[in-house]
């Protein structure tokens, strides 16, 4: 895929709407909690209130990045598609993809949370215990990794996106598996680098067979992955 062009920004800009709306949340949580410490203290409502506020920081920013990363890949195409349609289409993405990653997110954070108020009463802890280990759940590295990830799939599902236009205009593009060309590609990634997707067709997703048979469909492979797609029009 076209380079992210300014992917540090736009990592640093989810990962700060992140870290800020989660130190509010962990606060007013820990005040819920009481103490000692009672799960039954939260309310279902806080719970729908994260989705919400997380939801409406991360959407504008994820149909962005998508809007952008069509943009960059289109300047290179000596053809055009309906811009209309990639917005609608960057839009219902963001919206249906944002909220399965942040109902996931806040999932795996009401479950950690739990596990630390039992963890609180089966063995010796302090309150300052149980708020160390409900932390990371709020954390900056969390909020990293999540802000990471996100700008590699905004982009490369834009990049999915304008292929399927293109196939409906007849030009199927080949798809290749780009890594970061540093040495922090992993091992996951490290074999897939310059494969050409499997049976790509235009009318559903590129997806890519690992050497040890795994399917993998378009980056982000993995938590942290900045891998990404190399289009090439067919020769």
């Amino acid at each position: 895929m076209p380079d992210v062009v300014n992917r540090s920004a736009l990592e640093a800009e989810l990962a700060k709407r992140f870290s800020k709306l989660s130190a509010r949340h962990r606060k007013e949580l820990l005040k819920l909690l009481g103490n000692p410490p009672n799960y039954g203290n939260v309310p279902n409502s806080f719970w729908k209130k994260v989705i919400s506020q997380l939801n409406g920081s991360f959407i504008p920013v994820l149909t962005e990045i998508y809007m952008q990363q069509a943009g960059t890949l289109l300047q290179g195409l000596p053809i055009g598609v309906d811009w209309g349609l990639i917005n609608e289409g960057a839009i219902a993405w963001a919206k249906q993809h944002g909220g399965e990653l942040i109902k996931g997110v806040t999932d795996t954070t009401q479950k950690i949370v739990r596990d630390a108020v039992t963890a609180f009463f089966e063995q010796p802890m302090t309150r300052a215990d149980l708020e160390k280990m409900i932390s990371p759940a709020f954390g900056t590295m969390r909020a990293e990794m999540i802000a990471i990830t996100e700008v590699t799939n905004a982009a490369s599902e834009a990049e999915v996106a304008i292929g399927e236009e293109l196939a409906g205009e007849g030009i199927l593009m080949e798809a290749f598996w780009e890594t970061r060309h540093d040495d922090l590609v992993c091992t996951i990634c490290g074999p897939l680098h310059g494969m050409k997707a499997s049976g790509y067709t235009g009318k559903r997703r590129p997806y890519w067979i690992h050497p040890d048979g795994t399917k993998i469909g378009p980056p982000a492979a993995h938590p942290r992955c900045r891998c990404g797609i190399d289009w090439e029009l067919p020769k």
